[in-house]
């Protein structure tokens, strides 16, 4: 996956991604609402809190985006997919810094991210799985915007079948 960040934005990596991120990460929004400690909970408030300081910084602002997705994995408590996030962070910091920041500016994703922060801060599962699809699709549809060779949902440049 290291590489992908080296050659840049490439369609169909970013259409696998979003299918990726659609399986794993909603479910472990919904998990970590669940099962996040007081203490994770109290970090991903302070990650949303960083993020949205780092507005003006679009590098910071999508390291402390990644830093924030990696921990909700974490909140997770599930071992696996523990072992899995480095994996999954490595594939997100391959995304272009536009597709993190949004063309409604920043204010726009850190929006999306602080729904999902909240809903697991109250302990609201499906608020926090419906808040991560929203999130998706917001950043899936910048992806496509900065990838302008795609269609939506990222597939036209790869031949694939949606």
């Amino acid at each position: 996956l290291a590489w992908q960040v080296q050659v840049g934005p490439d369609p169909a990596f970013f259409a696998d991604l979003v299918e990726v991120r659609d399986f794993i990460e909603p479910r472990a929004a919904e998990i970590a609402a669940e099962r996040a400690t007081p203490e994770e909970r109290a970090t991903l408030m302070r990650l949303q809190e960083e993020m949205e300081a780092a507005d003006v910084d679009a590098a910071a602002s999508m390291r402390v985006d990644l830093a924030l997705h990696a921990a909700i994995l974490r909140a997770t408590h599930n071992g696996l997919l523990a072992q899995m996030t480095e994996a999954i962070i490595t594939a997100l910091g391959a995304s272009p810094v536009s597709a993190f920041r949004g063309s409604g500016g920043p204010e726009s994703t850190n929006r999306a991210h602080r729904l999902v922060v909240e809903a697991i801060e109250r302990a609201d599962p499906a608020g926090a799985r419906e808040s991560m699809e929203a999130l998706i699709a917001l950043t899936a549809r910048e992806a496509g915007r900065v990838t302008t060779a795609t269609d939506v949902d990222g597939r036209s440049a790869t031949g694939r079948n949606t």
